[in-house]
């Protein structure tokens, strides 16, 4: 009774302190907080949760008090620092997730740092974590040179890429991809050509013409004139790969 009363008067503190003191009622608790965002009704929800054990939901209520410094010690000491970033979502400052990314990176788990930096426009220290973690985290690392459209960093992953320092040259279609990240259309199209022969020559059309098609593709969607050369050879695969789907259907004249 008395819970209905102060929900008809709206105070929504009054609410949640009697579901969890009087009534031991943790669901119609946490769905008033939810929904009210209330910080008092948050902070009592949240120092319950810890109380028993829930230590989720004690982070959730934390941040929904705004006591963002709070929740992440909880998160940190109960090492659920993965909770604290997806509860965070989107709402975080650039200085909490470079705080975040820190402690990531001083746990070795660099493509999760990586993702927060990038996430606040680190892109220096996101391409380092990135190539920490070798070709695990190269789309994003691609992203990142492409959002950053700065010389050093492109020379750095270029660098990466071709084995510079490892003499490990990786696929070649890695520097394709960050030619058209970073708005290169005539280096994508020479590098698309060059792959494309290479695949032709140890057989392999299809993956030949994907990389020709979406260099196309790419080129025709910003206007670039397609260079004749890789359109050429798109058409001669392309013309290649109707062939058996032609005599498959009985087409032998257009095979």
């Amino acid at each position: 009774e008395a819970v209905g009363a102060f929900e008809s008067a709206g105070d929504m503190d009054a609410v949640v302190r009697l579901l969890l003191e009087k009534l031991d009622n943790l669901p119609k608790a946490f769905a008033t907080v939810r929904r009210s965002r209330s910080t008092e009704s948050a902070l009592m929800v949240a120092k319950h949760c810890k109380g028993v054990g829930q230590i989720d939901c004690a982070i959730e209520f934390l941040l929904i008090a705004h006591n963002t410094e709070q929740a992440y010690e909880l998160a940190t000491h109960h090492e659920k620092v993965d909770t604290y970033v997806r509860l965070l979502g989107p709402q975080g400052t650039p200085e909490e997730y470079v705080h975040i990314a820190r402690y990531y990176d001083n746990k070795g788990q660099y493509g999760k740092a990586a993702e927060l930096n990038d996430k606040c426009g680190n892109y220096q220290q996101a391409l380092t974590q990135c190539l920490k973690c070798g070709t695990a985290e190269i789309d994003r690392a691609i992203s990142v040179v492409g959002k950053a459209k700065n010389e050093t960093l492109t020379s750095r992953l270029v660098d990466f890429l071709v084995g510079e320092k490892d003499g490990m040259p990786k696929d070649p279609n890695y520097l394709l991809r960050l030619h058209l990240a970073l708005e290169d259309y005539k280096g994508a199209a020479n590098d698309a050509v060059m792959i494309a022969r290479e695949e032709q020559r140890q057989g392999s059309y299809k993956k030949a013409h994907s990389v020709l098609f979406q260099t196309f593709k790419a080129l025709r969607q910003n206007d670039i004139r397609t260079p004749s050369q890789l359109s050429r050879q798109l058409t001669l695969l392309h013309s290649y790969i109707l062939v058996p789907k032609l005599i498959k259907l009985g087409n032998h004249k257009g095979a």
